[in-house]
């Protein structure tokens, strides 16, 4: 999870929509690098595989 994720990369999601011209700009190289960042920070918010030889709390 991210909070705000999807607003900060809103622009990208433009793109993508029928009958829109692709035009990559400075804002949408921003929010990739954005989204980039945000997803592959250590600790980060993506899910990753089991390690049983880590200790586990649950709450």
């Amino acid at each position: 999870y991210s909070p705000h994720l999807s607003e900060k990369t809103a622009i990208l999601g433009k793109l993508v929509k029928k009958d829109t011209n692709w035009n990559w700009c400075p804002e949408h190289e921003a929010a990739f690098t954005e989204m980039k960042n945000i997803i592959t920070q250590v600790p980060g918010p993506v899910l990753k595989f089991y390690d049983i030889g880590k200790h586990v709390t649950v709450q």
